[in-house]
């Protein structure tokens, strides 16, 4: 009987660490969340993604909410997301070295006659095993993209996201995304401490 609770109790434990290590390893960054644009233009959002870790995941991306009319291009939608491919080199405050990240555009483009005013965007990643094909404990990432549509032509927005190193600010993490791991973690762990003493 000791021997069966306390292997449950190794299993339950060693799944939330693995929950904590792909919520480490894996990793996003919006360039910038909002641009203005004329009525003929369209405007374009650039987000990183990377995986530090050795596991290779897929990752899908799509649109999940926008204004009626609205045109909505996501590329790529589908990638296989590693730490092997990528367009950018990123730096991040608990590694050593530089690693690749994949960049996503997001193109939004308003149908004519739309009226000015400010409009926004709900964009959402999933990742999914690469051996399994199964969603993964990671949570999605949402991501708030807004459009400020104008009767004249806005400034042009500088984009200057290909000529630098990008250094993720601290809380680069989506904070949502956090809470919950780390809120699946210490529920794995209460129900293996509870099963410890049942049996």
């Amino acid at each position: 009987m000791d021997k069966k609770r306390l292997s449950m109790f190794f299993a339950f434990f060693f799944l939330a660490l693995a929950c904590c290590a792909n919520a480490i390893s894996i990793g996003n960054s919006l360039k910038y969340d909002y641009q203005e644009i004329a009525l003929e233009q369209s405007a374009r959002f650039k987000i990183l993604f990377w995986n530090s870790g050795n596991e290779p995941y897929t990752m899908e991306i799509r649109n999940v909410e926008s204004p009626e009319g609205w045109t909505v291009i996501i590329d790529p939608a589908s990638f296989l997301l590693d730490k092997e491919t990528g367009e950018e080199y990123i730096s991040l405050p608990y590694m050593n070295e530089n690693i690749r990240a994949k960049i996503v555009n997001v193109f939004v483009k308003p149908p004519q006659n739309e009226e000015s005013g400010n409009y926004s965007f709900t964009i959402v990643s999933q990742i999914t095993s690469q051996d399994t094909g199964q969603l993964t404990m990671v949570p999605k990432n949402s991501f708030i993209l807004k459009v400020g549509l104008r009767g004249i032509e806005p400034d042009v927005v500088e984009d200057d996201f290909e000529e630098e190193i990008i250094i993720p600010k601290e809380n680069y993490e989506d904070k949502e995304e956090s809470s919950i791991v780390f809120i699946l973690v210490i529920a794995t762990i209460a129900i293996a401490l509870l099963l410890y003493k049942k049996y």
